[in-house]
């Protein structure tokens, strides 16, 4: 019986040759890409632009990531994040939010724009600089409801400005049906 000790050697022996192969196989799928970019139309297994880029000779090439990674730093990108609707820069207005849920019970509340919020994270390494870059991303419009407690996003509810004492009437079941993706998505239902 084999001790513990000859048990990792053995595993870690293995995985070494199955890395091996591995390196081997995406050396052979790089060859492949390549040789599409030189071949008859018919024969290609990819668009030149998909294959350029799957190719070593690409300026993005497929490189193996070898663990661990040696990080020098941490950078967040500064720049701002992409808003494709201004609304969302309007921190501080006020907003008629009814959440989505049925624990909301379709009411609707008044709440705050808080601001586009990132939802999450991205993290790329510069080999070069062993800088790690981090960017926010995903952002929605978020919202503060204080009789919930809670922020609420857009993709969350259904929500509008309030610019006026009549804006405050609640957002009803006509108007979320008239919205032009949920009465396409009733006209797909049938």
């Amino acid at each position: 019986m084999m001790s513990l000790k000859e048990e990792l050697d053995a595993i870690e022996a293995k995985l070494e040759v199955v890395d091996a192969q591995r390196k081997e196989l995406h050396a052979k799928q790089r060859d492949v890409y390549r040789r599409s970019l030189e071949a008859a139309e018919e024969d290609k297994v990819a668009k030149d632009s998909l294959a350029a880029m799957l190719s070593e000779d690409s300026p993005f090439p497929i490189r193996e990531i070898e663990y661990p990674l040696q990080i020098e730093g941490i950078a967040w990108d500064d720049r701002p994040p992409p808003v494709w609707d201004t609304r969302m820069n309007e921190a501080g207005k006020w907003v008629k939010v009814r959440p989505v849920g049925k624990e909301y019970g379709g009411k609707t509340y008044l709440g705050v724009m808080l601001g586009a919020m990132a939802l999450s994270v991205s993290a790329r390494q510069n080999s070069e600089t062993g800088l790690l870059h981090l960017s926010h991303g995903h952002h929605n419009p978020a919202m503060y409801v204080p009789d919930l407690k809670k922020v609420i996003f857009g993709m969350g509810s259904w929500w509008g400005y309030v610019e006026s004492p009549d804006d405050l009437k609640s957002i009803s079941d006509v108007d979320i049906e008239n919205v032009w993706y949920v009465r396409a998505l009733k006209e797909l239902e049938g």
